[in-house]
């Protein structure tokens, strides 16, 4: 199934601005106290999924996907309450 970012009191678009860092690919550079985010546009709703392995991010990477994406570095610290990994 995955973990994916909820916020209760905002988007997940504004989470992710607000504790993010934008990337300009799945393939850039992360720090070890950071996890990558895909932020997925499903059309009626975002998914923000949280890769915490290299399986995640070869799914949300699949080339035959062609919904809009953006990519994003948050620290683990702030995905704790998403993540417990």
């Amino acid at each position: 199934m995955g973990y994916y970012i909820d916020p209760e009191t905002e988007t997940k678009e504004q989470f992710l601005q607000r504790v993010g860092r934008r990337l300009p690919s799945a393939t850039a550079p992360v720090e070890p106290e950071e996890l990558l985010v895909c932020l997925v546009d499903n059309g009626f709703f975002s998914a923000a999924g949280i890769m915490y392995g290299p399986h995640e991010i070869q799914e949300f990477n699949d080339p035959r996907d062609f919904r809009p994406k953006s990519w994003w570095a948050v620290s683990r610290e702030d995905l704790k309450p998403y993540y417990q990994g």
